[in-house]
């Protein structure tokens, strides 16, 4: 019992511990508490006194000692150490040294062994719960046994406050997928289902989307019913009020299997007991071997180990901070005990469970991670663990008290809050020659240990404490060993510009590496300027270490681009009957080297600079060096057919060319592989698809590879199995509205470029076209520039004359503004409703075929009445009221407009291109052009005889040639031609662009005027306006603004079908 006196000088030492606490972090540095603690631990306090103001030691330091003092009650810690320095790690020892005194007798091992027991099992038994407490809704879990072994079933429940649980309906896997999750879904119960999913075959997996009611299959271990059991929300034939139990027999134990129900080769059912029973007779771990040499009444002594781990849940996209715990253990001669073998070995010993539970009881202050988290996490490290307090000073103070009690305390990073720095990075490349891939580590060496900071600067990612849009701020990085890295923000922010893969949900391997397509060697390069950045500073140096041999690929790519623009050493393939101009040495060059090193491209030149001839020489130089070993596949639209062997003959004569055409074309099938070229359409290779499946190629080139930019077409699956060794695409258009065009066409090109479709919608894809994010688009332009070769016009044919477009806005005559605004009126209303209800992606049809009704009528009235199908009777009625009376009458803005200019356009000697995407409008301009009794030629998709078509215009016999924009936007050279008239405009400019580009190419004498006839205060207009705010891509991407029906949201909608009152009002 205390004195008087001693219970005054108690409580003054008491308070002043309490204040001096408060100030313990404001007077030492995180580094300087955690050094002094591990003087502490390590013995190096030899002696130790303290009175109410003071606090004296003498510490170790080699052969001598070091002294110091503290004086207490002050706002800060002030105090004299012979160490010198101002504050040190002695004087923070002190302080912690103070603190951590014992301030009673009290100790929990005084406890009866009864008491302590119960207390522990107690303690133990307690389980956290995620839900707040008036949450009433929990996913239940229903075992039953049928005829083949367990059945799961999953249903939505509700607690009643009576403690039972009453079903609500079934539930699927995918209540995990909606967003938001539902907040009835706790942690445990995703990685149950997530667990469910995997075992799973893919057509199981379908069916038990929407109800989870299956068969559970036997290869589900013991992890997934310790989970299903902890959420102590799992029944067994019934709903009731009492959840399985979990419980453990080992090899010693009686088990009588032929009592049990069997889940799995060592999981059973109890029915009597409610109890899911673990056969642990083969664990390795626990087992009667345990006992040898174990003297269980003689020494042990208590160990903790501090230890940090990561929470990476590959089923889990939300991040969850890293847990620092406590490992308990205790010792006994040469060996560390878990819990787990601790609890085994003294199930019949009462004094030492005795001694664990007390060893337990001291540790109150540290809460089990069982109390404070989900299964999920406390079940993936340790039945013992305990979590620390987060500030340093109050972890330094606990730990040190129970050290003084005897505890061995040990750090697994025994360097923590050390700051240290690196100068020397290193990039690590691993593959194998045959391999399709390599594997890519970054990282620094520090002391000469190198140190991979992949994983590091992941799990800051995933902590949401760095982003691509990082600021200016260093980035700090704790290290394994506890040591604290800091990295310049400028240097982190390009390393993960560059490796954008970084942000995805399972980026690095099992070697912690990052696992990339051999085509991305141009990222290498990228790397060395993320890492060393343009500073002309020395001081950082980045080693390569691995795979040579895929380092010099990577940098002959880089020397290539660095002077791909010089063409002095091109040399023509012989009998080459062309002069090629400077930019086509160098495009042709360019294609060799792809070759050579096993990449593919796009050339992407601009309409009319000669990819096809390009392309040629290309071909002639690989076989005058002995290289085509099979023959070559050209892909093109039907239109191009004739003129790829039109040009291969004319410029490469040696090249022997089959086009693989006509009902008749199988009987050359013998001739496949004695010709050079095999040029193919589209729709033909479809047809044939096993026989070109089947046929090995040197080449495969996608001519107007803009075909293919449907990833889920067929055309384009088919196309991406065929067998070749090099791939090549030619198009002007390489997209034409969207990013995911260009994903189609490099993943025919270099599977893995650009990662998986999910991987580049996440990482391009959304962020360019939907944040506008500068730092995607430019990482895209950047990966892809050693890919995709574009010139224009402008540039490398200055010699062109000059292009002059000119939007012709035309009023609708007053039949066709009275037929516009019925239809306008009816499709408005139900659109109007249906946009709201549903949204745009679910009425594309009714919006398609509305639109297509305004542009019909703002061509020619009479267009109305081939329309074969309408969507509502509302709608049909509308037609037949108004249309009928309107389409008798020959009235049409655009017609009256042609008849008026194309005479004196061809009193002046012009030779005129007029497009439009309807062939029925190009009827109608036909039978006027008869009336006008002036000469012309048409060509649409159903044409024959298209090269005797083509002939007469060219040869000047007509001089108006109207043409279908699909079936003649592309792979025509019309140079006699100097003015294009667009009838209707197009949603994709870029298409109309390259129609123009018929007329508007090398060879091209005389200035091209391009018309547009656009009707004013219509949906024409408002679409071109449309097209003008639409700023999804840019042309850093090669890309002219596009619009498509799948892109545009309700309000876009609703403005092209506001009426003509109010679109002349805004004007």
């Amino acid at each position: 019992m205390l004195s008087p006196f001693a219970k005054k000088h108690y409580g003054q030492v008491t308070w002043l511990r309490n204040n001096a606490l408060l100030v313990l972090s404001d007077s030492f540095s995180h580094q300087e508490i955690f050094a002094g603690l591990q003087a502490l631990l390590s013995r190096q306090l030899v002696h130790f006194s303290e009175s109410v103001s003071r606090v004296e030691g003498r510490f170790t330091h080699g052969r001598g000692e070091i002294s110091a003092h503290l004086l207490l009650g002050a706002a800060a810690y002030t105090g004299e150490c012979s160490c010198k320095q101002k504050k040190c790690i002695h004087l923070a020892a002190l302080a912690i040294e103070h603190l951590a005194q014992p301030e009673s007798e009290f100790s929990a091992r005084s406890r009866r062994n009864d008491t302590a027991i119960r207390l522990f099992r107690s303690e133990f038994s307690q389980y956290y719960d995620p839900f707040p407490a008036m949450a009433r809704h929990r996913v239940i879990y229903l075992l039953k046994v049928i005829d083949d072994g367990i059945e799961l079933s999953v249903y939505k429940g509700y607690l009643t406050k009576e403690g039972r649980y009453q079903l609500r309906g079934e539930l699927g896997l995918d209540v995990v997928q909606s967003q938001p999750t539902p907040k009835y879904i706790s942690l445990a119960d995703r990685q149950i289902f997530a667990l469910l999913a995997a075992s799973l075959n893919s057509y199981d997996l379908e069916t038990q989307r929407g109800q989870i009611c299956t068969l559970l299959p036997k290869s589900l271990g013991q992890a997934f019913y310790q989970l299903i059991t902890a959420t102590q929300r799992c029944f067994f034939e019934e709903v009731g009020a009492i959840p399985l139990k979990l419980e453990r027999f080992y090899d010693e134990d009686y088990f009588d299997r032929q009592l049990m129900v069997a889940v799995s080769h060592d999981v059973y059912i109890d029915e009597c007991s409610h109890s899911l029973l673990f056969d642990c007779a083969d664990d390795a771990r626990i087992n009667h071997h345990l006992l040898d040499d174990i003297d269980r009444d003689g020494e042990w002594s208590p160990r903790l180990m501090i230890k940090r781990q990561m929470m990476d849940f590959p089923w889990l996209s939300d991040p969850i901070e890293p847990v620092e715990f406590a490992k308990f253990y205790l010792v006994h001669g040469k060996r560390a005990y878990t819990l787990d073998e601790l609890l085994y070995i003294s199930a019949d010993h009462t004094a030492l469970m005795a001694l664990v539970a007390k060893s337990q009881l001291q540790l109150h202050q540290f809460p089990l991670v069982s109390h404070r988290h989900e299964s999920p996490i406390s079940l993936a490290l340790d039945s013992s663990a305990r979590l620390l307090p987060e500030a340093i000073d109050l972890q330094a103070v606990a730990l040190r008290k129970l050290s003084l009690a005897g505890w061995q305390i040990d750090f697994e990073a025994k360097n923590r809050f050390v700051k240290v720095q690196s100068h020397t990075w290193f990039a690590d490349v691993e593959a194998q020659p045959d391999q399709d891939w390599f594997e890519l580590g970054i990282g620094v060496d520090i002391d000469g240990k190198k140190v991979n900071l992949l994983p590091l600067l992941l799990n800051l990612i995933r902590q949401g404490k760095i982003s691509a849009e990082i600021g200016g701020k260093p980035v700090t990085v704790e290290l394994d060993s506890g040591e604290l890295l800091t990295l310049p923000a400028d240097r982190v922010k390009r390393i993960l510009s560059v490796l954008g893969e970084l942000y995805e949900k399972q980026p690095l391997n099992d070697s912690q590496r990052l696992r990339l397509s051999r085509h991305q060697l141009s990222r290498l390069s990228e790397l060395d300027k993320a890492i060393l950045g343009s500073s002309s500073s020395k001081t950082e140096v980045l080693r390569w270490q691995g795979a040579s041999w895929l380092r010099e690929q990577a940098q002959a790519l880089n020397r290539f681009l660095e002077t791909s623009s010089d063409d002095t050493d091109f040399v023509a393939p012989k009998g080459l009957n062309a002069v090629l101009r400077s930019y086509q040495c160098q495009g042709v060059k360019w294609l060799q080297f792809l070759k050579k090193h096993k990449f593919a491209g796009i050339l992407a030149d601009d309409m009319g600079l000669g990819k096809t001839i390009q392309t040629l020489t290309s071909i002639a130089l690989d076989k005058e060096a002995g290289k085509l070993s099979q023959p070559i596949l050209v892909i093109a639209p039907t239109t191009l057919l004739s003129n790829w062997q039109h040009e291969a003959k004319t410029f490469t004569p040696d090249l022997t060319t089959l086009v693989w055409s006509g009902r008749a074309r199988h009987i050359n099938a013998n001739q496949l592989n004695q010709v050079d070229i095999v040029i193919i359409s589209y729709g033909t290779l479809l047809q044939d698809e096993a026989l070109f499946m089947a046929q090995q190629w040197y080449q495969v080139i996608l001519d107007e590879a803009q075909t293919i930019k449907n990833s889920r077409s067929r055309v384009t699956k088919l196309v991406n199995k065929l067998n070749t060794k090099h791939r090549l695409c030619l198009t002007g258009t390489p997209m034409e509205n969207h990013l995911g065009e260009l994903w189609s066409l490099f993943h025919f090109l270099m599977p893995g470029f650009l990662g998986s479709a999910s991987q580049y919608q996440r990482q391009f894809k959304l962020p360019i076209e939907k944040e506008a994010s500068v730092t995607a688009r430019q990482r895209l332009a950047s990966r892809i520039a050693p890919f995709m070769l574009r010139r224009t016009k402008s540039k490398v044919a200055k010699e062109l004359p000059e292009k002059t477009v000119i939007n012709t806005v035309i009023p609708l005559s007053q039949t066709q503004t009275d037929l516009y605004e019925t239809i306008r009126l009816t499709v408005a209303e139900q659109l109007q409703l249906a946009l709201l209800e549903t949204g745009a992606k679910a009425n594309r049809l009714a919006i398609s075929n509305a639109l297509l009704k305004l542009r019909q009528v703002c061509c020619h009235p009479s267009m109305l009445a081939k329309l074969a199908v309408t969507e509502t009777d509302t709608e049909a009625e509308a037609l037949t009221l108004k249309a009928e009376n309107t389409t008798s009458v020959n009235e049409s803005s655009k017609l009256t407009w042609l008849a008026d200019k194309l005479p004196n356009m061809i009193e002046e000697g012009r030779n005129i291109l007029i497009f439009s995407s309807f062939t029925t409008m190009l009827d109608l301009i036909a039978a006027q052009l008869d009336h006008l009794a002036i000469g012309y030629e048409m060509l649409t998709g159903k044409s024959r005889h298209r090269d005797k078509i083509i002939s007469r215009f060219r040869s000047g016999e007509v001089n108006v040639f109207l043409i279908s924009l699909k079936a003649g936007g592309s792979g025509l050279n019309l140079t006699e031609a100097d003015i294009v008239i667009h009838v209707d405009p197009w949603w994709n400019p870029a298409a109309e662009e390259q129609a123009s580009d018929r007329a508007y190419r090398i060879g091209q004498q005389k200035p091209v005027f391009v018309y547009k006839l656009i009707c004013k205060n219509t949906v024409e207009e408002r679409i071109q306006q449309l097209q003008q705010s639409k700023h999804a891509l840019a042309q850093s991407m090669y890309q002219t603004d596009a619009l498509s029906v799948a892109e545009m949201d309700r309000d876009d909608w609703l403005a092209l079908l506001q009426p003509i009152t109010d679109q002349t009002n805004d004007a």
